[in-house]
């Protein structure tokens, strides 16, 4: 059971993360643009990258064929970045995040025609599950949010094969290696939204203003990763899974308790109808990832 919690706790910190990612994203200034947003998390990245290449000696042993890979890979999750803080810019967070839910599914899909392997059928009532959640969330007034859909598609797709790229080249190598070519991609990648005109307006502004709540965001994220990489390791890796998918649920109640405190979570709708709508949707997601996951 102590277990079990570590991999809970793994999951509420990136909800949190996830949480802040929606003050980062709230107003019209130019430092809240989503462009902004991913020119600055380069910056960071990059940093990171200047750190763990000072630090690190296997970084330079890393060959070209599989530094190169790693390295354009960060344009994939650059671009999985921009979909979802510009899905955030627009919509609620307890609706945004649980489409994220939908990368085990993309994985299973890209392991099928790769690998050859069939889904199972308990595995179509999973997939079956994270679909009809994510209908369910993303219905508003009646009326299916298509560019939500989309986009947050799109960026679990990308995010899913991003994570495809990493593995393929990086297994085999010195960790550090991996990630070292891994954080320079999304450094450089990400510093290249400042071609755009409001990007650049809101950087120096958003360095001074936001840098604080970004560091945060990935502080408490990385956290709740690591937590998640020590429960694989410990624990039947489909229970830590399983545990794990309870991320949005987290975020649905972080939204109830934290909206009087910051008010960029307060015009989430909070109505009866709505909430028992949202709870629907994300235990059928939750329900889709631990099917999935066993």
């Amino acid at each position: 059971m102590t277990l079990l919690w570590l991999a809970l706790l793994a999951s509420a910190l990136c909800g949190v993360a996830n949480l802040l990612d929606r003050s980062l994203v709230h107003g019209d200034a130019d430092e809240a643009s989503p462009m902004t947003l991913l020119a600055i998390g380069g910056a960071i990245h990059s940093v990171m990258a200047l750190f763990l290449g000072a630090w690190t000696m296997p970084v330079y042993g890393l060959d070209p064929t599989v530094f190169v890979p790693l390295f354009l890979n960060g344009a994939i999750y650059s671009l999985a970045i921009w979909l979802y803080l510009s899905c955030l810019k627009t919509e609620d967070t307890s609706r945004v995040v649980p489409f994220f839910q939908l990368i085990p599914l993309f994985g299973l899909v890209m392991a099928n025609l790769r690998l050859g392997e069939l889904p199972t059928p308990f595995d179509r009532i999973g997939i079956a599950c994270l679909v009809a959640g994510g209908l369910a969330l993303s219905l508003k007034r009646g009326v299916v949010r298509g560019r939500l859909a989309l986009f947050m598609i799109l960026a679990a797709g990308l995010i899913a094969l991003s994570d495809v790229v990493f593995a393929e080249f990086g297994r085999g190598h010195a960790f550090s290696g991996a990630v070292f070519a891994d954080w320079c991609g999304k450094g450089v990648f990400g510093l290249l939204a400042l071609a755009s005109p409001r990007a650049r307006r809101g950087f120096l502004p958003g360095l001074r203003s936001k840098i604080g709540l970004m560091l945060a965001g990935e502080v408490t994220y990385a956290i709740g990763d690591a937590l998640f990489d020590i429960a694989k390791l410990v624990m039947p890796v489909a229970i830590a899974q399983a545990a794990f998918c309870s991320q949005p649920l987290f975020v649905y109640l972080g939204v109830i308790l934290l909206a009087s405190r910051f008010p960029s979570l307060r015009e989430e709708p909070t109505g009866a109808g709505e909430r028992i709508r949202k709870l629907t949707g994300i235990l059928l997601m939750v329900a889709g990832g631990i099917v999935l996951s066993t």
